[in-house]
């Protein structure tokens, strides 16, 4: 599970977290999809980035679970 409302859990971890989780490329779990998004959300408010192994920005705006 990632939350950041432990304040032992810093924000740059649960960013590379939602990398490793999106890497690795598992979006089904138990009748739900999960969607990242970063759409227009980084235009204009508050979002998650990382850079990968090779230097590409990935950005994190949006977690979305989706009923099967």
């Amino acid at each position: 599970m990632l939350h950041l409302n432990n304040p032992d859990y810093t924000e740059v971890e649960f960013t590379r977290h939602l990398y490793l989780l999106d890497r690795n490329g598992t979006n089904h779990v138990e009748g739900y999809r999960l969607i990242f998004s970063a759409s227009t959300g980084t235009r204009s408010g508050r979002y998650y980035r990382i850079r990968d192994e090779a230097g590409v920005e990935h950005a994190y705006y949006l977690l979305e679970f989706e009923k099967l």
